[in-house]
């Protein structure tokens, strides 16, 4: 899933025109952490909170998930309610992405696809052939250890929760280690061989295509 994912962005994404450009043969840029925070959100998504999550998002919520991320510095631990623009774009990003995954569960439930209990795919039975089996699926309908049941609001904070760890922790590994490659062009060629080596492609296939648009570079 993470491959088709990146694979699709890089194919789409207008960062990457030089190399959607099949007869270019110029170098390219983009902005590393934009874009790979932009990718650690789809894949994140895609990965921990299944395929409707993922259809639903686009480009403007790695934007969002940057100002909720604004929100975890030392002083809103220390001072969680001052009157500052940082709270303010925390809090409002907060309630868009509650919102956001609220909708989807009452969408499900007004569509009759069960989600008060998950059901694992090989208990299909007729009377449950709508069920959702995602990471939202898991959490509706769940309990406290007192009996109350998790409201919808208290899963969308949990599905929140679970999707700004998933991309914050990629997008900045990832971005750390892009920044690495750049800086290293003779272990990034390293990993190109390793690549195309695990595609069934010979040495004598990796040289002949040096210089080709098939080899082109990018930089960040």
């Amino acid at each position: 899933m993470t491959e088709a994912e990146i694979t699709h962005f890089i194919n789409d994404d207008p960062a990457f025109s030089v190399f959607q450009d099949k007869e270019s043969i110029e170098w390219g840029s983009f902005q590393a952490f934009k874009t790979c925070s932009e990718m650690a959100i789809f894949t994140a998504s895609r990965t921990l909170q299944g395929s409707e999550v993922r259809a639903a998002l686009d480009k403007n919520f790695a934007d969002l998930y940057h100002d909720l991320g604004g929100g975890f510095t030392p002083i809103n631990w220390l001072m969680p309610n001052l009157p500052l623009p940082s709270y303010r774009r925390r809090d409002a990003t907060q309630k868009a992405m509650s919102d956001f995954y609220v909708n989807i569960i009452q969408r499900r439930r007004a569509e009759n696809r069960v989600v008060s209990s998950f059901i694992p795919p090989m208990a299909h039975t007729p009377d449950h052939s709508q069920d959702e089996h995602d990471m939202m699926a898991a959490l509706c309908g769940q309990k406290y250890k007192d009996g109350r049941a998790i409201t919808d609001r208290e899963v969308a904070h949990m599905l929140t929760a679970l999707l700004m760890a998933g991309q914050h922790t990629s997008s900045s590994s990832v971005t750390w280690a892009v920044l690495h490659l750049a800086n290293r062009p003779a272990i990034a060629y390293g990993f190109r061989l390793v690549s195309i080596a695990r595609r069934n492609a010979s040495f004598h296939d990796v040289r002949r295509n040096e210089g080709t648009p098939c080899s082109r570079r990018y930089h960040s």
